[in-house]
């Protein structure tokens, strides 16, 4: 895995093959992935897992992004991106070691 990912690998450790989890976290846990995918579905898998997500930003203004960069950190509505026409979409990623 070319990132490492903590969040994802400490999941991991506490499932069985096949076992799918919700997996949530505190963003100051991983800043990146957080602003990507919190919550998201993990499978664990004999050889790999997968990571999806069902995704439909918010556009009533009642969900929150922290943003830190650095030493500058700050909050803004996840709506703001409807100034796009964003649609709901599925996102999978799939890992598999060779």
């Amino acid at each position: 895995m070319g990132e490492v990912y903590t969040v994802i690998i400490n999941a991991l450790k506490g499932m069985g093959v096949g076992e799918v989890k919700r997996v949530t976290f505190e963003q100051n846990k991983d800043w990146r992935l957080s602003y990507a995918l919190n919550p998201f579905q993990l499978k664990k898998l004999k050889n790999g897992f997968d990571v999806y997500q069902y995704i439909k930003f918010d556009n009533k203004g009642e969900v929150y992004t922290a943003i830190n960069l650095g030493g500058l950190k700050f909050k803004f509505q996840d709506n703001w991106v409807h100034f796009f026409k964003t649609t709901p979409f599925n996102l999978t990623y799939q890992y598999r070691e060779k």
